[in-house]
């Protein structure tokens, strides 16, 4: 992904907590949309999806100070986020549902006009009933990769070797074909 997030040095001129919250807000905003995305994806209700980012960033940020740097911060960052998504399966019991066209519509960036939006959704619909069709590990793994996280972050993330996130995903990506397909001849 990729984030343009500024290190405390760039904000010298600072205090230490300044910089702490400068820094959060640009991590924040670069992966927001990301997080939803995912959270979405997981959790199958956007409401839902926003409590969970909404903990996962107010987690990160009251940890802010504890993060080792044994890997990049976004990767730290995306670890909470799946954490508080796993969380939150253990805690309630719930119920898939499909994204509606609404709520999809709700995800399209702002800068699109509608006609643009429009496609989007179509396509993004398509491609979500498709996702539905593949396991949960398998949906997992295909978003953590469109939210353009490196193989090793991914392997962070989820807690497994590199060579099992490759073939998780070739996998992943074979079975997303094959449901597309599917859906095409419907």
């Amino acid at each position: 992904m990729g984030t343009g997030a500024a290190t405390f040095s760039e904000y010298e001129h600072l205090t230490m907590q300044e910089a702490k919250i400068k820094e959060f807000q640009e991590y924040y905003r670069d992966l927001k949309t990301s997080f939803m995305r995912y959270a979405c994806s997981l959790l199958r209700d956007q409401t839902q999806a926003e409590e969970v980012v909404h903990e996962a960033f107010l987690s990160a940020y009251s940890h802010w100070d504890s993060f080792k740097g044994q890997s990049k911060r976004s990767t730290w960052l995306w670890s909470i986020l799946r954490n508080e998504c796993l969380q939150h399966f253990r805690k309630a019991e719930f119920k898939y549902e499909v994204l509606g066209s609404d709520e999809m519509h709700n995800l399209a960036s702002d800068e699109d006009t509608l006609d643009v939006q429009l496609v989007k959704n179509a396509e993004s619909i398509r491609v979500e009933q498709a996702l539905d069709k593949l396991s949960p590990a398998q949906r997992e793994v295909l978003e953590l990769r469109l939210a353009d996280m490196a193989l090793d972050e991914i392997a962070v993330v989820l807690k497994i070797p590199v060579a099992t996130v490759k073939s998780h995903i070739h996998r992943a990506k074979k079975s997303l074909i094959e449901k597309l397909k599917e859906g095409e001849d419907e």
